[in-house]
């Protein structure tokens, strides 16, 4: 089986999709138009397999312990031009949604999943997702194909070899 890259579809009425071949997370400042808005980052991994010391929070009131962990999961939200900062320390996998605005608590993308997140997404506003392993096909989806179309276009970009 082979994957079809750098072709427009519609994934859901009024989103659009596009696989993109090998890329990782240093695609992303190509994505944002300016550093506006937040970048929302789902599942993001920090750890290497070893134990090793962190200073965790364990619930909602603030009790925090030093603890040791192999890898610690979580979603955080920055806003974007922080992001981008970052983005050289960051590993090649990432999961990221540029929005408009700050989410609302209730938003759990885990969970969230068809018509009732894209019309979420729409409800806060959003510009694209991007998901991609850091070692094989990435994916991205937009509520515009005129978004895809100019990034599909970008001039500093080859596609057969992306960050």
């Amino acid at each position: 089986m082979s994957i079809e890259t750098c072709r427009i579809a519609e994934l859901h009425p009024g989103v659009y999709y596009t696989a993109l071949p090998f890329c990782s997370s240093r695609l992303l400042p190509y994505l944002v138009a300016d550093t506006t808005g937040y970048l929302l980052c789902l599942g993001h991994r920090t750890g290497n397999y070893t134990w090793w010391p962190y200073d965790l929070p364990l619930n909602t009131e603030g009790v925090r312990a030093n603890v040791l962990s192999r890898s610690i999961s979580f979603d955080f939200l920055l806003p974007t031009g922080q992001l981008l900062s970052l983005l050289p320390n960051l590993r090649p996998a990432i999961h990221a949604l540029h929005l408009h605005a700050q989410p609302p608590d209730h938003l759990d993308l885990h969970v969230i999943k068809g018509k009732a997140r894209y019309a979420l997404l729409r409800e806060i506003g959003w510009s694209f997702e991007f998901e991609t392993p850091g070692n094989d096909f990435g994916q991205l989806s937009a509520p515009s194909r005129a978004f895809l179309e100019a990034f599909l276009r970008h001039p500093s970009l080859n596609f057969t070899d992306l960050p």
